[in-house]
């Protein structure tokens, strides 16, 4: 499980690598650094837990909605 979610935390940061450093070009440049770590950080925590989640039970769908009405 554990290299699974490093796998997965790898995939992912590869993934988002570049719009975090885009949306780093909007922050002043002595706050960037601190702020890539903390975006980091926050990837990672949300990744540890990917396999334990169900994406499609959890969010709804348009159909799901449009069927309770």
């Amino acid at each position: 499980m554990e290299e699974n979610c490093c796998h997965c935390f790898e995939y992912y940061l590869e993934k988002y690598k570049l719009a975090i450093h885009r949306s780093l070009l909007q922050t002043p440049y002595q706050y960037r650094d601190d702020l890539e770590q903390e975006l980091y950080i926050l990837l990672f925590n949300k990744t540890q837990n990917i396999d334990n989640i169900d994406f499609k039970q959890q969010a709804p769908s348009f159909w799901n909605q449009f069927k309770e009405f």
